[in-house]
């Protein structure tokens, strides 16, 4: 209510800050009391990169709605998940992730199991040329998602699809047992792919050490390499002779 009050030749504009219905003798309405919120949904599983909506509401102590417009929003671990100021969660770490919202000094919760994305497609690298009998080759595949991102939270299961001729454990290690041809598979989440293994007799037609020669003083490590020429992958053992040095 604005009052005016004329002194002499001036007015003093005077502002009143009294609500109306206290004039009239009235108790303004009180605002509603949150007593608890409550977020949908409650819990749900997802996987990395979706994003999620969420609503929270506030209720009075009779568990009715109240028309609460302040939400704050959060979401942790703060690595694997993110939310705007509407509720709309990201995620792009698999985990458990909680998401909250407060309303009038009360704070409700939900929880998001967030798995991985499924392995779409499965990478390893070809055996480059022939393999010579006692041989090894170690393989490294790589489990890529939809996206093309790999995935590392992954396992592998070996196989070979002729083991007489080669025969691979479950860390991808190759060896080739005779001459022949042989398929490796690996396969993850059912995904799988193979490489060729062409296994040869080893016909080796020269075979030289480097360095031929060298000195070392007690203590030193010396390393010798062995190439061979007529077959590829060759297996190569080594034995030392003579005392004042081990392999």
């Amino acid at each position: 209510m604005t009052g005016l009050i004329k002194v002499g030749a001036r007015v003093l504009v005077v502002t009143l800050m009294v609500a109306s219905l206290a004039v009239a003798g009235q108790e303004p309405p009180k605002p509603d009391v949150v007593f608890a919120v409550e977020i949908t949904p409650a819990r749900v599983e997802a996987q990395v990169g979706q994003q999620l909506k969420f609503k929270a509401v506030a209720r009075d102590a009779s568990g009715n709605a109240i028309d609460a417009k302040q939400v704050i929003w959060f979401a942790g671990p703060f690595d694997l998940a993110i939310t705007d100021d509407a509720g709309n969660v990201s995620l792009f770490g698999p985990g458990e992730v909680e998401v909250g919202a407060a309303i009038g000094g009360k704070v409700g919760r939900a929880k998001i199991t967030v798995k991985p994305q499924p392995v779409a497609s499965v990478e390893i690298s070809p055996i480059a040329g022939s393999m010579a009998a006692g041989g090894t080759v170690q393989l490294r595949p790589e489990a890529r998602v939809a996206n093309g991102n790999p995935r590392q939270d992954v396992s592998y299961i070996w196989s070979s699809t002729n083991p007489s001729v080669a025969v691979v454990d479950q860390t991808g290690l190759v060896t080739a047992i005779a001459p022949g041809k042989a398929a490796i598979k690996v396969t993850c989440e059912g995904i799988n792919t193979s490489v060729q293994v062409s296994v040869e007799a080893v016909k080796i037609q020269s075979l030289a050490v480097e360095p031929k020669s060298t000195s070392a003083r007690s203590g030193d490590v010396v390393r010798f390499k062995a190439t061979s020429t007529g077959a590829r992958n060759v297996p190569v053992r080594w034995t030392l002779s003579g005392g004042g040095a081990s392999m």
